[in-house]
């Protein structure tokens, strides 16, 4: 598991969210996932991020989502075999806010508090992780699944 601090400013973070919440005028209010279209820009250069901090790429996305956390949802332990994301074998997890309670990022032996700008990558398809339940405010983040080669 990869943790990289300060990936996007706290500004892009806030933008992201702005345009999430714009997004979401249109869905129902107890829906805690949207997938939109993530700026083009944002995967290149996660990409070449995780290139440059990992051995193992190149890496191709196979699918981002915007994901937003209403109070009182969570993800219990699991592993990555969503459809959309096929046949990939990693996932960076991109944290916008903290303002929020609870929503920790778990997996059996660690836990990490998102923090605006912090990007988690691991092997989401073998390594079970989860989400402890959001409290208080909305928790917004950036998913990636990735392939290597």
């Amino acid at each position: 598991m990869i943790i990289l601090d300060d990936v996007i400013s706290k500004e892009q973070c806030k933008e992201y969210i702005e345009v999430t919440k714009l997004l979401r005028k249109n869905m129902l209010p107890h829906e805690p996932l949207e997938v939109c279209h993530v700026d083009e820009t944002l995967i290149p250069f996660i990409k070449h991020l995780l290139e440059r901090e990992i051995k193992g790429g190149p890496f191709h996305i196979r699918w981002a989502q915007m994901q937003v956390w209403v109070p009182g949802s969570f993800s219990p332990r699991h592993i990555d075999k969503q459809e959309e994301a096929g046949d990939s074998d990693y996932t960076s997890l991109l944290y916008l806010n903290d303002d929020f309670d609870g929503g920790v990022f778990h997996t059996d032996t660690i836990q990490i508090k998102p923090i605006p700008g912090r990007l988690v990558h691991f092997k989401g398809p073998t390594v079970y992780h989860g989400i402890t339940r959001v409290e208080n405010n909305t928790r917004y983040n950036i998913i990636f699944w990735w392939k290597s080669e």
